[in-house]
């Protein structure tokens, strides 16, 4: 295993920790109890496609089927925290219409062996723009209020962040097959760090929660 990847499952597991401290309170909103099992389906995953590697198999369907999860997953989180009534009625439309798209890609378009380049990438453009309305949303708001204590505003930041920075190599997926050996790396490299970064983030917000429970 690479440093990398181990400080990437380091930090997913810190995030899931961190998580399960909000998970059995009663005044945790729905969608923070959401990422118990989502961090720890996101753990199962990277251990399956470590144990699929080391078989010499392939991973592309594991990460197909993740993936779909992953980016279903965010868009009812941004549903729960979106304000505006015609946003959430997009945001909800969104949640149930892109695991079909993203199936219809995998099963019909680009099939099981490559991966849904077209179908995540369109799941990438819906979340960098919902995380923008957010934020539209955020500060047109009349009140002032503390950024760095809303958990909203960290998950939202990276969400914004990684999908923005990763849309285009995700997107170039079945072209990376033809990389260069050393770009190829870097690359995957790139997408370690970003990933962390993105965990970290999460963790600063379930910190927030936990700090505001306390106080």
């Amino acid at each position: 295993m690479s440093l990398q990847l181990y400080i990437y499952l380091v930090v997913v597991s810190v995030s899931f920790l961190l998580n399960l401290l909000l998970f059995f309170k009663k005044s945790t909103p729905k969608y923070l109890k959401g990422f118990t099992p989502f961090l720890f389906l996101s753990l199962l995953v990277e251990v399956a496609a470590g144990w699929l590697i080391k078989k010499n198999s392939s991973t592309t369907l594991i990460y197909n089927i993740s993936t779909t999860i992953e980016i279903t997953f965010y868009l009812w989180v941004l549903y729960n925290i979106t304000r505006g009534s015609i946003s959430k009625k997009i945001l909800l439309i969104s949640t149930a219409v892109y695991p079909i798209i993203s199936f219809v890609d995998i099963i019909f378009i680009q099939g099981k062996e490559d991966f849904h380049s077209v179908g995540y990438a369109f799941g990438c453009l819906l979340i960098v723009f919902f995380t923008i309305l957010f934020f539209y949303e955020l500060f047109a708001k009349p009140k002032a209020i503390i950024l760095t204590r809303e958990p909203d505003f960290w998950i939202c930041t990276g969400l914004l962040l990684f999908y923005s920075v990763t849309f285009p190599f995700y997107a170039a997926a079945n072209l990376m097959k033809s990389f260069p050996p050393i770009l190829a790396n870097n690359v995957q490299y790139l997408l370690i760090v970003v990933n962390v970064f993105l965990y970290l983030l999460f963790s600063i917000a379930f910190l927030c929660r936990i700090k505001i429970k306390k106080s």
